[in-house]
């Protein structure tokens, strides 16, 4: 199976994903740095695809929809369905890419590096995605050396309310050209910015686009010369994947600075207005990842999970296993610092009784410093 390396113009393409899935996320992102003009029809489309100038619609797919479609992409996850649209669009001469079958590819979708008007592709006819997209990192790499770039900047937003955040972080976003942001940031602040805005949010089980394509967005973004923010909910340095990030860009030349923000528990802490280190009843603090694989449970007077709505009855199990008192108190927020923000109060014994649920983001202080709030 051979494919021939060409460049298509798009511009005046009618462009359609079948698909509102992971893939078909991380197909529409890569398409949205050639072309705003798309359409994207599936049962049901992720918040990163609605997030892209697409035109979308939450609708199964019907073969009418292939009238006037130039390049098709195909990516429903249902190889049964993938299948059937490929035999509809072939019978209508459609260039069709179906996702993970290659056979049934009309063209593939190949690794990119971008400088202005450059544009490097790098694949294997399919059949060996990482090391195309390795051979293109170590184009990006090489380039690197041969460019000054003004790097990119990791801003912490804070916990939600815009106005937590520092000045350092404000003048970040001022100077920006191009602002990767996660979920949980105001959308409507980050409009007052000159910069273009590209969402990456990655929510449990919502990845609008994944680690590695992250870490290539703002790679080339860098390289093309533009002044990068990488904003982050909370602290860049707390459990934001900041490190890969510093670590991927680096290795290729690429300076990163660190802005940081006022993480959760610290705004969770102020407008419960309770110490986190009261004196005489809490001496130490952690702060656990509380979506981990199982549930975590150090030694320390006050813990404050992140991350863990899903798991508050296995964190309280644990908790009590290993030797808090089931009377321990509880307070739990979401959206801390926000206009939707909430605060529950409970127990520990009282979240093992029963399934929690709680609107999300939600952040749970367990300790003493809890009990007369």
């Amino acid at each position: 199976m051979n494919f021939l390396p060409i460049n298509i113009r798009i511009s005046d393409a009618n462009i359609l994903i079948v698909g509102g899935g992971k893939v078909a996320t991380h197909k529409a992102t890569i398409l949205n740095r050639f072309t705003d003009k798309a359409t994207v029809i599936a049962p049901e489309v992720s918040d990163g695809i609605k997030a892209l100038p697409f035109h979308w619609q939450e609708r199964p797919f019907v073969e009418a929809d292939l009238e006037g479609v130039t390049l098709l992409f195909v990516c429903t996850g249902d190889h049964l369905l993938n299948h059937q649209i490929h035999q509809l669009a072939r019978q209508r001469g459609i260039l069709t890419s179906v996702c993970d079958s290659p056979d049934e590819c009309d063209f593939t979708s190949p690794a990119i590096y971008r400088d202005g008007n450059l544009t490097i592709s790098v694949a294997s006819d399919a059949k060996d995605v990482k090391r195309s997209i390795a051979i293109r990192d170590r184009i990006a790499a090489l380039a690197s050396t041969k460019q000054q770039t003004p790097g990119v900047t990791l801003v912490g937003f804070g916990p939600g309310d815009p106005e937590l955040l520092t000045v350092k972080a404000i003048k970040a976003l001022q100077q920006a050209d191009i602002i990767f942001h996660d979920d949980l940031v105001d959308k409507d602040f980050l409009r007052t910015f000159p910069a273009e805005l590209v969402y990456v949010g990655k929510r449990s089980g919502h990845h609008s686009a994944e680690q590695d394509e992250i870490n290539h967005l703002l790679l080339e973004a860098a390289l093309e010369g533009k002044r990068v923010v990488r904003l982050k909910g909370g602290d860049p340095m707390l459990f934001a994947h900041a490190q890969e990030e510093i670590r991927y860009l680096e290795n290729r030349g690429i300076e990163v600075a660190v802005v940081p923000g006022i993480t959760t528990a610290s705004a969770l802490a102020a407008r419960a207005k309770v110490s986190l280190t009261e004196r005489g009843v809490s001496q130490s603090i952690a702060l656990i990842n509380g979506h981990a694989n199982r549930p975590l449970t150090p030694d320390a007077e006050t813990l404050v999970y992140y991350m863990g709505a899903s798991k508050l009855q296995q964190i309280s199990q644990a908790l009590i296993a290993r030797g808090k008192r089931p009377g321990t108190p509880v307070l739990l927020a979401s959206n801390v610092s926000t206009a939707d923000e909430q605060f529950f109060h409970t127990t520990l014994a009282e979240l093992v009784e029963k399934e929690p649920n709680y609107p999300t983001p939600l952040i749970a202080l367990v300790g003493e410093v809890a009990k007369n709030l």
